[in-house]
């Protein structure tokens, strides 16, 4: 009689185990997505200047190349003029001693001086062209502002952070989803996402997968593109449903 319990129970939740599975195969699978912008960056002052000119506005959008900062380089424009002088006069008197050098009135060692002292004032002009580029810091994408942490008339270190940009092309919904779908989930698997501040849905697809799980949660990053995102910004959240595709354990 034990036996015939124990069979009949065990047969029974067997059953119970392969509904549940099947309700479950039926369903779509949900997990909240967030939205991230496709690209964003910090920037951040190269020298340590006085602002003139800034995009301190946030909301404000710009297009790739605009102007984002532009510094005070009025000393730093003296110095480039001082050394561009410098490296004239040095590579004047390298050619003075070159042509005495053919005349047997110069040394070699005369000459490499001359050379070497015609290198270092060419490189510091170099030196200060490049400090000039930084005068000014260009937009690396079309994008917005998005958070201001200086403003024009204000000094600033070197390496400061003077504002957040994101671009302006669709965000892209960000996922954590159990290993498990691993399984079956790749790049390229359809999603519907409904977005909770706009109630409304779009379709998507997963573009990446990340290669690695977290041990704790045993869940895993995914990244999607959402189709006809014009109207969603970085920052949204909802749901993301999947149709499982194939038998999952």
């Amino acid at each position: 009689m034990r036996y015939w319990f124990m069979t009949t129970a065990l047969i029974l939740l067997t059953r119970m185990h392969a509904d549940g599975a099947e309700v479950e195969n039926s369903r779509d699978l949900r997990v909240r997505a967030l939205l991230s912008p496709a690209r964003e960056a910090v920037i951040s002052s190269q020298l340590a200047g006085r602002i003139v000119e800034m995009k301190e506005q946030v909301g404000m959008s710009f297009s790739r190349g605009d102007a984002l900062v532009r510094f005070d380089c009025s000393e730093l424009d003296a110095r480039l003029k001082m050394a561009e002088a410098e490296q004239q006069s040095a590579e004047l008197i390298l050619k003075t001693k070159q042509e005495l050098f053919k005349l047997q009135s110069a040394g070699e060692t005369e000459v490499a001086l001359a050379a070497a002292a015609a290198a270092k004032a060419k490189s510091q002009t170099v030196l200060q062209k490049t400090l000039m580029e930084a005068c000014e810091i260009r937009a690396p994408f079309d994008g917005s502002v998005t958070r201001v942490a200086a403003h024009a008339f204000q000094s600033v270190n070197q390496g400061q952070a003077l504002m957040e940009i994101v671009s302006l092309t669709s965000p892209r919904a960000r996922m954590n989803v159990p290993s498990r779908w691993l399984e079956w989930l790749k790049a390229g698997v359809q999603f519907r996402l409904t977005v909770d501040e706009t109630g409304r849905s779009y379709t998507g697809r997963i573009t990446l997968v990340s290669a690695r799980v977290d041990p704790v949660s045993q869940t895993v990053e995914i990244e999607g593109e959402v189709e006809s995102a014009t109207a969603l910004v970085a920052g949204m959240s909802g749901y993301a449903s999947f149709k499982r595709v194939g038998k999952q354990r």
